[in-house]
């Protein structure tokens, strides 16, 4: 485990913080326009449309609620991580390096199988064609198209359940990679296990016993705001080692 390392001159490794410190600003800034268009169009998680026709009415009035409904935002929240789980691996290199690596390899494996599963743009696509029609047998190949769609991909579904598994457990374990380096504190750390939890509890709950929605709600809140705090911490250090590198 200790023989690990990963050779590159301070100047790329500079070059990496720097990029991974922006990144986790870029996704700090999309998780809180995530809050504040929720809470600004009322996009309650808790209602989701059923159906896939009742998909495709919402693309047709609101088309960015149907999008957010559909999780665009957060595939495009764990693409913008990428870097930062990369500098992540690169700020551990002389320790806990290969736990690094590992917890980095399981979030590029759960982000990739998110955006793979994501139906955002594929269903608004689907709802312009099923809107453009008025032949009955159309719009019934359309809407099972949907329904398999929304399969794989919706907001709860067992298809994206994975992804979402993935990226929470990636985080837990890079907050105790965190925690036992002892470079970011023990603060910034802990906030990144509870608040992976926490939306791990949400994820399978949001799955499994879907009729519990609201109180899974209850569960993602909290934690989401600790993941908040984690991601603004780590671009903070990331910021101070890119600065201490560039001296």
């Amino acid at each position: 485990m200790k023989g690990i390392s990963l050779e590159l001159p301070q100047n790329q490794w500079k070059t990496v913080f720097l990029i991974g410190s922006i990144a986790a600003f870029l996704s700090f800034a999309a998780v809180v326009f995530d809050i504040v268009f929720g809470s600004l169009t009322s996009a309650n998680l808790s209602q989701l449309p059923d159906s896939a026709s009742e998909r495709f009415v919402e693309f047709s009035r609101t088309p960015l609620i149907g999008l957010y409904h559909l999780d665009l935002l957060n595939a495009m929240v764990a693409l913008i991580m990428l870097p930062t789980y990369f500098a992540l691996v690169g700020i551990h290199r002389a320790r806990n390096c290969a736990s690094a690596i590992f917890a980095s390899m399981v979030y590029f494996l759960g982000t990739a199988m998110l955006v793979s599963a994501n139906a955002a743009l594929p269903m608004l696509e689907l709802s312009g064609k099923y809107l453009a029609t008025t032949d009955a047998s159309q719009r019934q190949l359309f809407t099972a198209a949907g329904e398999a769609l929304l399969s794989r991909g919706a907001h709860g579904s067992i298809g994206n359940l994975f992804g979402f598994v993935l990226s929470e457990l990636a985080g837990i374990g890079i907050s105790m990679v965190m925690f036992r380096g002892r470079l970011f504190g023990k603060v910034i750390p802990l906030f990144g296990l509870t608040g992976g939890t926490l939306l791990l509890a949400y994820t399978i709950l949001i799955t499994f016993v879907p009729s519990t929605k609201a109180v899974a709600v209850m569960v993602a809140a909290p934690g989401g705001l600790l993941s908040i705090v984690w991601t603004v911490g780590i671009g903070v250090v990331l910021m101070k080692e890119y600065r201490s590198a560039a001296q």
